[in-house]
Parts: structure tokens; C-alpha cells; sequence
């Protein structure tokens, strides 16, 4: 019986080591495959990176282009001329666009989503006054030493014009949320607020005196690390007042940056052209500063450390 078992035992290992040379055998004809294909993708990658610069120095001469036809236009002769051919294309309702969208839109066509993209591009590279006499270099020489049109759509006119090392300072959107910050006593450091009194603060924040008992409810308003805050304002025809709706949304939803970023950019607007926007330069400015120390301090530290491995 033990030599049948044995026996039996033997013939499994057999034929499992049979099927495992198999196997083998297969893998290695499947991994050379394989790898083949990787390397004829990798060349491929390389024939498409080189069609892509290819592609984005034409695109960049094509603005630069654009943004002489943009200086041009701030005649309002050859405005009108530019509307005259928007109403010969059939593009209705651009008579209230700026230069740059027109000429986009004229250029690249109305139907390309992209052309908002270009003339954002646009509008940003008239406000550095990038090809006139105060800054000679042209659009495309900007896009190509400063990171393409990505970079320069993602910053507003103040952000562009001094160059802070972070993209977000000088933005509407940051104002925004450094503005809900402070009106939401988060704030530390330097204060857009600090000039006023306590009661107008609590006349900005208009959640002053509110209690809310439920400890849940509350958690999802204090653990900042899970949730953001906001505030939607309902207005009752009846009593002719005002109500303040506070909500939630979670940093992990998707929707999140999106009403984060529309909420931030309706609390600038409502401080636009106050003394509150200076502020926020001036705060904007320092915060830069203290930046750009840190980093010549870091790069100090590492040339340093360089110097001892070196010897």
C-alpha cells in the first residue's frame, strides 16, 4: 500500500515539475514578448514627445501672432473690424468679449473648448506686456522658459507680474480662502483683520452667536483635516431677511475644490476694491519673502554638506 502511495505520490511531483518547465517555457516566450513590446513603445513615446514640441513651438507662434493682433486691436477701429468678422462667421454675443477671446475665437475657431484656454494665455501675457517696449520677450520665448501655457493661465495678473514662487499668492481664489480664514478665527500670523473690532468682525463672519448643541454636527465643522466649512445664504422673500446655512462638504469628495475654489472667488469679489485687497499684497509680498530666504538658506545648508563629502 505505502509503495502504491509512494508511486502515486512520485508520478504528481513528475508531472508537476513537467508542467512547471511548461510554464516556465511559456513565460519566458511571454516576457520576451513583452519585452519587445516595451521597448517599441518606449521609441514610440520618443517619436511622441518629439511631435509634441514640434506641435507646441508651432502653437506658441501662432500666439505670438495672436498677441500682436491683440496690441493692434486695442484701436477700437479695428475692433469694430474684428466684431464685423465675428458677425460675417455667425459668432454671436461678442460684442461684450475682450480683445483676447475674440481673436482666439476668430483664430482657433469658436467651436474649440480650448480657445478660453489660449486666450486666458492671452489676456495673462498682455498684462506682463510681454513683445513691447517695457518686456521684448516674445509670448512663445515666456511659454517655453516658464513652463507653457499651464502655468501661465493658473496665475493672475498680480501673481504673474511679481513673481512669486508660490503660484497662489496674488490670486482671487487664495484672497478668498485667506479672507473665509480669518472670518472663521483659523487664522494665525500675520491678519487681514487685525485693523477692525471685534463687533465688526462678527458682522463679516454673520455666524456670531449661533449655537449649535449637537456634538456630531459640530465635529464635522472642527476637524479640518476631513472637512471644509461653508456658508450658503438664503434669502426669505416673506420676512425680508437673510438666512445663514451653514454646510459641509468633505475634502475627499470630488466636488470639493470646485465649491471651494466658486466660494473663495465670491468672497473676493465682494471685498474688491477695498483696503482689504492691499492687505493682502502686503501679506502676499512678505509671506514671498520669507519664502524665497528659506530657500537660499536650504540651498546654503546643501552646498555645505556638499562641500564635506567632497572632502
Amino acid at each position: 500500500m505505502l509503495d502504491m502511495i509512494n508511486e502515486k505520490t512520485s508520478v504528481e511531483q513528475t508531472n508537476t515539475t513537467d508542467n512547471t518547465e511548461l510554464n516556465d517555457s511559456n513565460m519566458f516566450d511571454e516576457n520576451g514578448g513583452v519585452l519587445e513590446t516595451l521597448t517599441t513603445l518606449s521609441a514610440s513615446v520618443v517619436e511622441w514627445r518629439e511631435l509634441q514640441c514640434k506641435a507646441d513651438d508651432k502653437l506658441y507662434s501662432v500666439l505670438d501672432g495672436c498677441l500682436r493682433v491683440m496690441y493692434l486691436c486695442e484701436n477700437e477701429d479695428l475692433k469694430a473690424t474684428l466684431l464685423s468678422v465675428c458677425t460675417d462667421k455667425d459668432m454671436k454675443g461678442m460684442d461684450n468679449k475682450g480683445v483676447h477671446l475674440i481673436v482666439s475665437k476668430l483664430v482657433f475657431g469658436s467651436k474649440d473648448k480650448k480657445c478660453y484656454t489660449y486666450a486666458k494665455a492671452l489676456e495673462n501675457a498682455s498684462k506682463l506686456q510681454l513683445n513691447t517696449d517695457k518686456d521684448k520677450r516674445k509670448l512663445s520665448e515666456y511659454l517655453k522658459t516658464n513652463g507653457g501655457i499651464d502655468v501661465l493661465i493658473r496665475k493672475e495678473a498680480i501673481a504673474i507680474s511679481k513673481d512669486y514662487d508660490d503660484e497662489r499668492f496674488g490670486t482671487k481664489e487664495h484672497f478668498g480662502e485667506t479672507m473665509c480664514t480669518e472670518m472663521f478665527g483659523y487664522h494665525s500670523g500675520m491678519s487681514l483683520c487685525g485693523g477692525l473690532k471685534a463687533k465688526d468682525k462678527e458682522s463679516i463672519s454673520g455666524l456670531s452667536g449661533i449655537k449649535i448643541a449637537n456634538t456630531e454636527f459640530q465635529s464635522c465643522f472642527k476637524d479640518k483635516d476631513k472637512w471644509e466649512q461653508f456658508a450658503k445664504i438664503k434669502y426669505d422673500y416673506e420676512t425680508k431677511t437673510f438666512a445663514i446655512i451653514p454646510f459641509t462638504v468633505s475634502q475627499q469628495e470630488g466636488e470639493y475644490k470646485a465649491i471651494a475654489k466658486a466660494f473663495n472667488k465670491f468672497v473676493a469679489r465682494a471685498f474688491e476694491g477695498t483696503t482689504m485687497w492691499n492687505k493682502y499684497i502686503d501679506m502676499c509680498d512678505k509671506r514671498n519673502e520669507k519664502l524665497k530666504q528659506k530657500k537660499a538658506e536650504d540651498e546654503k545648508k546643501m552646498l555645505k554638506e556638499l562641500s564635506k563629502i567632497k572632502l
